[in-house]
């Protein structure tokens, strides 16, 4: 027989989840140690189909995923009460199983299909308070913003479009630092190395810039080259612990168009 405050705490989960947007199981583990601490063990774990390539799919899921979760925290309690050392296995068995498919998950959860980088969701978790309106820590970024993305997009289909913002992607991960599709034609390079100062994190993008501008790209299909220069423009910005992001990124925005205006001028197109 289950006792009231166990229901009381089930229901209080359920509660907590419904709240929430997602939940993840680590989250929703700690929150069932929260309400029922006495119990060493944790709900029987629920099949989540991998990978999730889309925050989407990952919402829809868990809209599902609540009610499991409430039901197996119920079978859970109800085996430590029948002391069914069988099921009791099962769930510690399930458990680690499911620790195991949620770090594959939040890997799927920050990567951005197309390009392979961290996605916005990533920066925002991992750069900024939880307001969204500071840095966590100190450090320096850049903002990239490509050149002339519109026209090969009009002129040449979104498949060749796609598959210029996988290089830039590639060709931006040289610099061996983290690297963000922030959204479109646009990505961060950022870093929280107090030591790498503005200049330096300058000198790498230069080097893939100049690279980059100096390479003939073709079409596969047709083996003609692209009318317009793959390039992109940037702006730095060092930034400290606390700082407004809003202030930081629009102090490199700033930057990246007088450096567009400048690649504009070297290049064709």
């Amino acid at each position: 027989m289950i006792k009231d405050d166990e229901i009381y705490a089930t229901h209080m989960m359920k509660i907590y989840m419904e709240e929430k947007e997602i939940v993840l199981p680590d989250e929703y583990f700690k929150k069932f140690n929260e309400y029922k601490e006495e119990y060493s063990l944790k709900p029987k774990s629920i099949k989540i189909p991998l990978p999730y390539s889309k925050l989407q799919e990952i919402e829809q899921r868990n809209i599902q995923n609540t009610e499991e979760l409430s039901k197996q925290t119920i079978a859970a309690i109800q085996a430590i009460h029948d002391k069914s050392e069988k099921t009791l296995q099962t769930i510690a068995e399930e458990t680690k199983k499911l620790r195991e498919e949620l770090s594959q998950m939040k890997v799927s959860l920050y990567i951005d299909e197309l390009t392979k980088c961290h996605n916005r969701k990533w920066f925002i978790d991992n750069m900024l308070t939880e307001n969204g309106d500071n840095f966590k820590e100190s450090g320096v970024i850049a903002i990239i913003d490509l050149n002339n993305f519109k026209k090969i997009n009009d002129n040449y289909g979104h498949n060749i479009g796609d598959q210029v913002l996988k290089l830039v992607g590639t060709m931006l991960q040289m610099t061996h630092l983290d690297v963000v599709r922030y959204g479109g034609d646009e990505f961060f390079v950022i870093s929280t190395d107090e030591e790498l100062t503005e200049k330096e994190l300058e000198c790498r993008l230069d080097e893939i810039q100049f690279d980059m501008m100096k390479k003939k790209f073709k079409i596969a299909k047709t083996k003609t080259e692209l009318k317009y220069k793959i390039s992109f423009a940037y702006g730095c910005s060092k930034f400290k612990k606390g700082d407004n992001y809003v202030s930081v990124i629009d102090k490199a925005d700033e930057k990246m168009y007088k450096n567009k205006e400048k690649i504009k001028k070297m290049i064709k197109g």
